[in-house]
């Protein structure tokens, strides 16, 4: 792919403005950058004229990095027990007089560890409907993003754009031979009003576009390896197996924000958000077959209050989410010259997602130097899958306890950033019922094994640490290392780690 061609375009387009003097030391706006208090509310800048009033100053930073991963048994087994990935990445933030450039653009190549019962791309975002096999194995990834906007002020009116694409390859070299190809193309515009008080009044429109190229190759005739189009709870269409070993995936989502957002950085914060997406998997090798279609429809809404003051920040908030997906399968008749006749759509799938989240934050500066932070979180989760026919459905329920500390120090020209979190997840109710499970499906124990790891106490550990070197006043070398371990239920563990280096200014 020609990903890496496109990184050093986007530095030169970027980083000569970057490079200009800034009055605000580099240690001190990467502080400021990274403090809890400034990510503490996401939502609102998501609309691209608010994202204008994020930061005051400028920063650009260019880093490597290496992520490796490893599961002693696969948590989700469509997505692996492990990765091996490495990558480079460049954004920049650039504020201006009455108006705000920002960018992005990163390259990832690797290999993601033994896939098993999944031959497709982008999992989590078409689960249910998944193409698999029996065999898996390693699957080798490589992805390219960029993204960029613009955000400009005219009086009491700001208006912003956001673009941004992805592109991912991902294949083995062995039988099954997957050679994915997939896309996605997001667009975002947003315009926001100063009200009467000193609180802006924001909307945002958001679109995507995704494709996927889902293709199998099998090089030895002697094999006998069916492929499986999964439908949910270990469902699969049934009439198509091993015949249908080329399909694609079609998708488009279109959603809208409203926000509400302080001038300055204390006040009262809100977001609503609204997307619907929907996307169809057509059989490529049966006449471009449309086998489904699934409808989602998420409402998700950020509110609270922050308090910044010139030594201590105080913030609380309430999240809440509600995501339903449905899916569509069509009937066909009898094969005639490789075509099947419609004959009904059926509503087979249905998948409800709820969640409440309560989060607080203080943060204060100790001294000039040092500041820290703590914040703690209750949540609530419940998830309920169903398939109509023949009727199989699970229930989860489950609280979630988290706490979050950060801890930053100047000393000379070195700046030292510490962040810990554990979060807890407590099982409330769980259960599964499956009808027809003598029939024949290899899917079942990938169903047992995921609902076993979701359904009981999960305990997840991040330590993040990084170290900053001043060369002058406006630059800074780094170096960050990233560790994430889980702990579930029969004491299996997963461990990832990070590690990069670059520079800021």
């Amino acid at each position: 792919m020609k990903a890496a061609k496109l990184i050093p375009v986007f530095l030169f387009i970027l980083v000569p403005k970057g490079i200009a003097n800034d009055s605000i030391p580099v240690e001190q706006r990467i502080v400021t950058e990274q403090s809890l208090t400034r990510q503490f509310f996401t939502l609102p800048y998501l609309n691209p004229a608010l994202k204008r009033f994020l930061f005051d100053f400028r920063l650009t930073e260019i880093k490597a990095e290496s992520d490796y991963g490893q599961e002693k048994k696969a948590i989700a087994v469509q997505e692996g027990d492990g990765r091996q990935i490495y990558g480079v990445n460049v954004r920049s933030y650039i504020p201006l007089p009455n108006n705000c450039l920002w960018g992005d653009a990163s390259y990832h190549n690797g290999v993601r560890r033994n896939l098993r019962f999944n031959e497709t791309s982008d999992a989590s975002l078409l689960y249910p409907y998944l193409t698999g096999d029996t065999i898996g194995g390693d699957m080798q990834s490589e992805v390219y993003s960029f993204s960029g906007g613009y955000a400009g002020q005219i009086r009491q009116f700001t208006w912003g754009i956001n673009a941004g694409f992805r592109a991912t390859q991902e294949y083995r070299a062995v039988d099954p031979r997957p050679n994915n190809i997939a896309s996605m193309l997001d667009l975002t515009a947003g315009m926001a009003f100063r009200t009467g008080g000193s609180y802006l009044a924001g909307v945002a429109i958001h679109f995507q576009k995704y494709k996927q190229k889902n293709e199998i190759a099998f090089y030895n005739e002697l094999g006998d390896i069916k492929v499986y189009h999964y439908t949910g709870l270990a469902m699969d269409y049934a009439r198509f197996r091993t015949k249908a070993d080329k399909s694609h995936y079609n998708g488009n989502a279109a959603g809208v924000s409203l926000d509400l957002l302080p001038q300055r950085h204390s006040g009262w914060v809100a977001t609503v958000k609204y997307n619907h997406f929907n996307f169809e998997k057509i059989i490529s090798s049966l006449n471009e077959l449309n086998m489904l279609e699934a409808t989602e429809h998420a409402f998700e809404t950020e509110a609270g209050y922050r308090k910044s003051g010139k030594r201590q920040n105080a913030s609380f908030k309430l999240n809440a989410y509600s995501v339903r997906r449905q899916g569509t399968e069509n009937i066909f008749g009898d094969e005639s010259s490789n075509n099947y006749p419609w004959i009904a759509a059926v509503d087979q799938y249905r998948r409800t997602q709820t969640g409440l989240e309560v989060v607080s934050l203080y943060e204060q500066t100790a001294e000039a130097s040092v500041r820290w932070s703590l914040q703690p979180a209750l949540g609530y989760e419940a998830e309920k899958e169903r398939y109509i026919f023949p009727e199989r459905k699970t229930n989860l329920k489950k609280a979630t306890l988290a706490v979050h500390g950060s801890l930053s120090k100047i000393k000379g020209k070195f700046l030292f950033i510490a962040n810990a979190e554990v979060k807890q997840h407590f099982p409330i109710h769980h259960e599964i019922s499956l009808i027809d499970t003598e029939i024949e499906n290899y899917a079942l124990p990938v169903l047992y094994s995921n609902y076993y790891y979701q359904s009981g106490r999960q305990t997840h550990i991040e330590l993040n640490q990084q170290v900053n070197y001043t060369l002058r006043q406006n630059y800074a070398l780094f170096i960050a290392l990233r560790w994430q371990h889980g702990r579930y239920v029969g004491n299996i563990a997963a461990n990832y780690i990070t590690a990069s280096c670059g520079i800021r200014f």
